[in-house]
């Protein structure tokens, strides 16, 4: 439900100008909603309604109506896929900087349909979507200029592209870390007008919000500086393994192929850690698994897999790059790991291609309390119950288990 009302707000500002809501008909999901100062707007972030006037104005063109359910839907759909595709792109463009055509094509093809941007990109258009693309155009820069395909840094576009992402999705302000850094080292000129760039558009942000909400910055974009407080660490400690090794949301079990990234890493890192994007790429992953795993719903709601650490597999597609060039001048050994790889990925589409967009019973699997609710709910830790093998029958078994329960409570 969460990706809902974005194109309704999009519908708004062609037809009246503004980002409220007042006097339109809204989905049956309340916490989508927020009332302020007398209006009625979404509470999601901004970036993804203004990216999809164009879609929506062309619905409207035709005489559909956001505010019809079914309608809403299909033009989302239809969007998260056009996401999906350029993600395949960007993801072989940025591969094409350390392989060959061939390789490139076939590992974002995987990469595309055997990890979390399928399951979740694929699913629905959640502000993640457009973050990954712009956080994906941002890595092409940098990694064209690192690797030698481009003379030129870019750093202003570069700056709006971190924006961009930003303004979609706010823990995409992540990857500005390592980006900055990197461009510091190579050019302080040129990191200085990323930081220029980013700085303006943020204060041209914190200006609207004034005007429309009279705060600073909307709700959710300071919602992650104030959630980011108070875990201790035992709880911590088994987020962590529930975001990377845990049934329902583990970045490792719902991508395999990782696995096998990780330990070519260890043969590689003689040479890659020399390489800047490779500490690009690891800075950025374990910020955003540090954030994440601070955040209250770190499991992310009703959705599949990793759904919230789908934001820095463009990383991981750089990481990607660098561990095969490293490897393809070594026949020996580059055989047996793509065969391996492959393998992998196999188990890695059929988890996110069909697990998690047409078993249905994975997305009972949400409905269940132990599920959702709570501030730490059972079932992502539990291996009796995972989710990417949901099936009616363990949808039972878990029906039964909760009406156990409650029964004492009865």
């Amino acid at each position: 439900m969460d990706p809902r009302g974005s194109t309704l707000v999009a519908q708004a500002i062609v037809q009246h100008r503004t980002m409220r809501l007042d006097g339109y008909k809204l989905p049956s999901a309340p916490w989508l909603f927020e009332m302020k100062n007398g209006h009625v707007y979404s509470i999601y972030p901004l970036g993804t309604p203004l990216l999809v006037l164009p879609f929506v104005a062309i619905a409207l063109n035709q005489g559909k109506d956001m505010q019809i359910d079914k309608v809403e839907l299909t033009v989302q759909k239809q969007v998260a896929a056009l996401t999906v595709v350029g993600f395949l792109l960007l993801a072989y463009f940025i591969l094409r900087c350390f392989v060959e055509v061939v390789t490139s094509a076939l590992l974002a093809s995987l990469w595309t349909l055997g990890t979390g941007v399928m399951s979740t990109m694929g699913a629905a258009l959640w502000s993640i979507n457009f973050a990954v693309v712009f956080e994906c155009l941002t890595l092409l820069f940098v990694v064209r200029s690192q690797t030698g395909k481009s003379k030129q840094l870019r750093p202003i576009l570069v700056g709006l592209m971190l924006f961009a992402g930003y303004l979609c999705r706010p823990t995409a302000a992540l990857l500005a870390v390592p980006v900055t850094i990197l461009f510091w080292y190579r050019s302080r000129n040129a990191a200085l007008k990323i930081v220029i760039t980013f700085g303006v558009l943020f204060l041209v942000l914190c200006l609207f919000s004034m005007s429309e909400f009279h705060t600073w910055l909307p709700a959710y974009y300071s919602a992650y500086s104030t959630n980011l407080k108070g875990a201790s660490f035992p709880h911590w400690r088994k987020v962590l393994y529930g975001l990377t090794f845990g049934p329902a949301r583990g970045l490792f079990v719902y991508q395999p192929f990782l696995l096998l990234l990780l330990i070519a890493l260890l043969f590689t890192v003689r040479k890659s850690y020399r390489k800047p994007l490779f500490w690009l790429a690891v800075i950025w992953i374990g910020l955003d698994i540090l954030v994440v795993s601070r955040w209250p719903i770190w499991w992310g709601g009703g959705s599949f897999g990793s759904r919230l650490l789908v934001e820095s597999f463009p990383a991981w597609v750089v990481l990607t790059g660098l561990v095969w060039s490293e490897l393809t001048g070594v026949k020996e050994a580059i055989v047996p790991f793509a065969l391996c790889f492959g393998i992998f990925a196999g188990l890695g589409i059929g988890i996110n291609s069909y697990q998690g967009l047409y078993n249905w019973s994975t997305w009972e699997w949400n409905a269940m309390p132990d599920s959702l609710i709570g501030k730490d709910p059972p079932n992502n830790y539990d291996w009796r119950y995972p989710q990417f093998l949901a099936n009616p029958e363990m949808i039972t078994a878990l029906k039964e288990k909760q009406s156990r329960t409650e029964k004492p409570n009865n």
